[in-house]
């Protein structure tokens, strides 16, 4: 499985952010201290089991909003 499409519409530092035609295989995320790269793994792992109140995690502006396009077995999906 490999993540084609990312969209942080509210996560954190991110509003309306897009990461996009993943291919798979290695994709590496740099950029300079404070640009969210941190942020954005946070979001990364809790694209597949949701948000839970309480966590330590950045605020949203309004409510989180994390969306996906997946590749499974040949077969894409939407989480």
């Amino acid at each position: 499985m490999w993540i084609r499409n990312f969209d942080l519409d509210d996560f954190g530092c991110f509003r309306r952010a897009r990461l996009g035609e993943l291919e798979d295989g290695l994709t590496v995320i740099s950029g300079p201290q404070r640009a969210g790269k941190t942020t954005f793994m946070r979001a990364m792992r809790k694209l597949g089991y949701g948000i839970l109140t309480g966590e330590d995690l950045p605020p949203p502006t309004d409510e989180y909003q994390l969306a996906a396009d997946v590749v499974h077995r040949g077969t894409d999906c939407d989480i």
